[in-house]
């Protein structure tokens, strides 16, 4: 007679097949490496964003936008601390550029006071040279007023250069 088979059997621990374990692996081995795969994608654009972002502020400021900051990444990590170094040294370039303009516009003021001041006492000695050389001045008197007059301006175009001098030094 037949025997009967058990409704349940007992399970018997069997020598896995290397082929078996490969197929086992295979699938978890897969996904493992996905998702390191997303977190390493994710960790680099993570840390590579700010120094993009970096960049092209960096590529504005050299497009003569001093006034430009980089955005700030996380303090106490390397982009943060170079983000911070950059603005600090933005802000000084900045100070140091308008510092400049304005003392170039003091100069510029400076040269043009100067020059009015010396065109007066060069055109007083031109025009009493001319009237010279016309005979316009005839008589004694006139030539001392006129030498006496361009006397006085030589001595403060020479006063205005010795000033401009010791400005120069």
């Amino acid at each position: 007679s037949p025997t009967p088979t058990p409704l349940l059997r007992p399970s018997v621990p069997r020598a896995a097949s290397p082929s078996s374990r490969q197929s086992l692996a295979w699938p978890g081995a897969a996904l493992v490496r996905a998702v390191l795969g997303l977190v390493q994608g994710w960790v680099l654009r993570l840390g590579i964003r700010p120094l993009k972002l970096m960049a092209s502020a960096a590529v504005t400021v050299a497009e003569d936008d001093l006034g430009r900051r980089v955005p700030e990444a996380p303090k106490g990590t390397e982009a943060g601390d170079l983000s911070h170094a950059i603005n600090n040294m933005l802000g000084r370039l900045e100070e140091s550029f308008t510092a400049r303009a304005e003392t170039d516009a003091r100069l510029r003021q400076f040269v043009g006071d100067a020059s009015h001041e010396l065109r007066t006492p060069v055109q007083t000695i031109r025009g009493y040279s001319e009237l010279y050389w016309a005979g316009a001045l005839s008589t004694a008197e006139q030539l001392d007023d006129a030498m006496r007059r361009t006397g006085r301006e030589s001595v403060r175009m020479a006063t205005l250069l010795d000033e401009l001098r010791t400005l120069a030094r």
